[in-house]
């Protein structure tokens, strides 16, 4: 394995002075897993902090309301509270390796936004929930009473990361945008300039939807950086964006979720691995079992999502190139909980089932419809639910019918989770702000944005004290490539050309009398392998039901936001 010396902004001065060699990230084929001797994100190789003093900023310099930075005292201060061994900054296990202590020159104004005591960052969301669309809102300065939860979110990660995350003397400072009701490109730009004018900031996370590209690119064209949220942050969940739209912007875009390439070839290559070679093992279908499979598409369709486009010409077309055979294709609309269309699914069914369909690849938004049209039909093909978010949660799959759900599989790129309270997210929220403690509705859609503001602060830890777009680069690149050998943790690196960080994926496996963790209700989707995670060249070649368990762990993946009162057992 090569081995060479991290750049230079990510060495900070050693308290102790020694040659330190660091792994380099080796990036592994798509069909051989990453090198075992590597570390992640956590193994990260940044120099050990600095001794040379003590540094403080002021609140004023910090902006009103973010914490101050504590003061070091002794011969070796510190000033943030590491953890683990290796020691990282937080407990969470994809934070960066420990850098306990910094004094020194972080270089002043080193980007735009930066200033030699704040990083300011900007929140962008579409309005949903009650939110008023084209309202600014600077987290520097006190809440207001009845606040939308969103601002109480950002908050509380301001909070968090400032204070467990090394920032080298600055402190982030987070603004909080709701576009305007109207999103057109027109629009979008005005927001855009908006965002210059008002906030300057260095970084934006955007979770815009519509016309996204119009206002990213105003931003990526003034050398901002924009970190793009988790799509299924929002009124409706989406797929990302494409490798193309990353790489046009050549490391100004980023974000910790996959490109819609990766995600297809997440689930294409599951198909391909664990369906085509196989004969039909789990249909409700007596005289298929034991055939060949004949697989239909049954997709969400959105003449505004060109992201459900890319992604089932992507899985269609690889299904295809592996000998897979597809037979039809059926396209529905978002219906929720209520089967709102009945119509379009019977002649959806209809086709599928008359063209021999064994088994339906499935998935892009909400829908009953078909699972309750197929059972009225006595046809219980086999299902494979696509990673989109929504019909991984069990909350969801507890609405379609039972008959047609007991035949179902799926794919998710959550870790494994189980209690709300224990996840990292939400014992990040509690210790930021001990008031969110067992508040259901708080703490539910904050963690679908966690691994947002971790990434942030992640890039601006490993871009070393001077920071720049470069530098988060070069530290982005050095988190080495290694896959994750824990169910609750992501596979997190960054491949060559690419700008994303999620990696891998689990299978899952509907259970209908599962206890699902988040909920009394009955049925849960189990995390087959106890929630093994597969990057894209090392899933089996099984068949895809060969390695599931009765112990497999349920998922409390996907609680809803905020939960019915029924789905939280009250």
């Amino acid at each position: 394995m090569a081995l060479l010396v991290l750049p230079s902004a990510l060495n900070v001065p050693q308290s102790t002075p020694s040659q330190t060699l660091e792994f380099a990230p080796v990036p592994p084929t798509d069909d051989e897993p990453p090198p075992p001797d590597a570390g992640n994100t956590s193994s990260l190789g940044l120099g050990s902090s600095g001794s040379l003093g003590t540094m403080a900023v002021t609140a004023e310099q910090a902006g009103v309301g973010i914490p101050e930075i504590p003061i070091g005292v002794g011969a070796s201060p510190v000033t943030k509270r590491c953890v683990g061994s290796p020691p990282r900054q937080t407990e969470d296990a994809l934070a960066p390796p420990c850098v306990a202590f910094f004094e020194g020159d972080n270089g002043g104004a080193t980007a735009p936004g930066v200033s030699g005591g704040e990083v300011r960052v900007l929140v962008y969301k579409d309005p949903d929930s009650g939110e008023v669309g084209g309202e600014l809102y600077d987290l520097g300065e006190p809440p207001e009473d009845g606040e939308y939860l969103t601002l109480g979110e950002w908050r509380i990660f301001q909070t968090h990361f400032n204070q467990r995350y090394q920032t080298y003397g600055r402190r982030v400072h987070f603004w909080v945008h709701y576009a305007d009701e109207t999103t057109t490109p027109e629009q979008r730009t005005a927001d855009a300039i908006r965002a210059l004018d008002e906030v300057d900031p260095f970084a934006v996370i955007s979770y815009a939807a519509g016309n996204a590209e119009t206002y990213v690119g105003t931003l990526t064209n003034r050398d901002r950086l924009v970190f793009l949220g988790n799509p299924e942050y929002g009124a409706e969940a989406g797929l990302g964006a494409e490798q193309q739209f990353y790489a046009g912007a050549a490391g100004k875009i980023w974000s910790f979720w996959p490109t819609i390439e990766r995600r297809a070839a997440l689930y294409a290559t599951s198909v391909c691995r664990e369906f085509v070679p196989h004969e039909v093992s789990y249909s409700g279908q007596a005289a298929d079992l034991g055939t060949p499979r004949a697989f239909g598409v049954l997709r969400a369709a959105d003449p505004a999502r060109r992201d459900l486009d890319r992604y089932w010409e992507l899985v269609t077309e690889a299904v295809g190139n592996c000998g897979g055979n597809v037979v039809a294709t059926g396209t529905f609309r978002r219906d929720s909980t209520i089967c709102t269309d009945p119509s379009n699914a019977v002649a959806n069914m209809a086709e599928l089932q008359s063209k021999g369909t064994t088994t339906i690849l499935f998935g892009g938004a909400l829908n009953v419809c078909h699972s309750q049209t197929a059972s009225g039909m006595n046809w219980l093909p086999e299902w494979f639910v696509m990673p989109d978010g929504d019909n991984n949660a069990s909350w969801f799959a507890r609405n379609q019918d039972a008959r047609a759900w007991e035949h179902a599989r799926g794919m998710t790129l959550a870790p494994l989770r189980g209690l709300i309270e224990d996840d990292i997210c939400v014992r990040a929220a509690v210790e930021a702000d001990p008031s969110v403690e067992g508040d259901y509705t708080r703490t539910s859609t904050l963690c679908l944005s966690y691994p947002d503001a971790r990434q942030l602060f992640t890039g601006i830890q490993v871009a070393g004290p001077m920071l720049t777009n470069d530098n988060l680069e070069r530290g982005f690149r050095a988190i080495p490539a290694i896959p994750s050998d824990d169910a609750a943790v992501e596979t997190c690196f960054y491949r060559p050309g690419e700008y994303t960080c999620l990696q891998d994926a689990q299978v899952q496996w509907w259970d209908p009398t599962g206890d699902d963790p988040q909920s009394s209700a009955p049925g849960c989707w189990r995390s087959r392998e106890g929630g093994r995670r597969y990057l894209v060249g090392t899933w089996p070649q099984s068949d895809i039901t060969v390695l599931e368990r009765p112990s497999d762990p349920c998922n409390g993946q996907g609680v809803p936001y905020p939960p019915p009162a029924a789905e939280q057992g009250q």
